[in-house]
C-alpha cells in the first residue's frame, strides 16, 4: 500500500499543468514509477533521502494516528537531543525540560532551561516544519509558520525571563 503511495503511474500527470514544477516537483514526494502488477521501479534511489521529510510527513497526513505519533516523536527527538548536547557540552549544567511555571492564573511551559553558572539558557524546540505552499512563496502561510516557529516561542521565552526579573 505505501509503494502505492509512493510512486505514479505513467501519465499519471499529463493533465496536470506543470507551470511550478521547479517549485513542488510531484517526484520529490513520489519517487517511484508504478509498472504495474505491483512492480515498482525507482530511476533516482537518492530521492528518497532528499525528501524524507516530505515523503514522511505526506505518508503520516492520511492516518490521524499515525500523524500524532509522527509530531510527537519528533518534539520528544528534538527536546532529547537538545538535552544531550548541552550535558555533552556542559557537564556541570542543570537542565530542566518541560519545566512548568504559574503567573497569576497562567500557566506556561518552557521546553528546556538550562543553568550553566550565573546564565539561564531558555530553549523552545519547535519541531514544527515550514509548509511546502510557503517555501514556494504562499505569503500567509509563511506568516502563519514563522509566527508559530519564531514569535511565539519568544514570546514564550520572554515571559519566563521577564517573571525571572520580577523576583530577582
Amino acid at each position: 500500500a505505501y509503494f502505492r503511495q509512493l510512486s505514479l503511474a505513467f501519465g499519471e500527470r499529463k493533465d496536470v499543468a506543470n507551470d511550478f514544477v521547479l517549485l513542488g516537483n510531484p517526484v520529490w514526494s513520489r519517487p517511484l514509477v508504478s509498472l504495474g502488477d505491483g512492480i515498482y521501479y525507482c530511476a533516482l534511489p537518492q530521492g528518497f533521502f532528499s525528501f524524507a521529510f516530505q515523503i514522511l510527513n505526506e505518508l503520516a497526513a492520511k492516518d490521524s494516528r499515525l500523524q500524532e505519533a509522527w509530531a510527537r516523536r519528533r518534539a520528544e527527538f528534538l527536546e532529547g537531543e537538545i538535552e544531550t548536547v548541552f550535558r555533552d557540552a556542559f557537564p556541570t549544567a542543570v537542565i530542566a525540560t518541560n519545566y512548568k511555571w504559574k503567573d497569576a492564573d497562567a500557566q506556561y511551559e518552557n521546553d528546556v532551561l538550562i543553568q550553566v553558572g550565573s546564565h539561564l539558557i531558555i530553549i523552545e524546540a519547535k519541531s514544527g516544519a515550514v509548509s511546502w505552499p510557503a517555501l514556494r512563496g504562499a505569503p500567509e502561510r509563511a506568516k502563519k509558520h514563522f509566527r508559530e516557529l519564531i514569535t511565539e516561542p519568544s514570546i514564550q521565552s520572554l515571559r519566563l525571563k521577564e517573571k525571572i526579573d520580577g523576583l530577582a
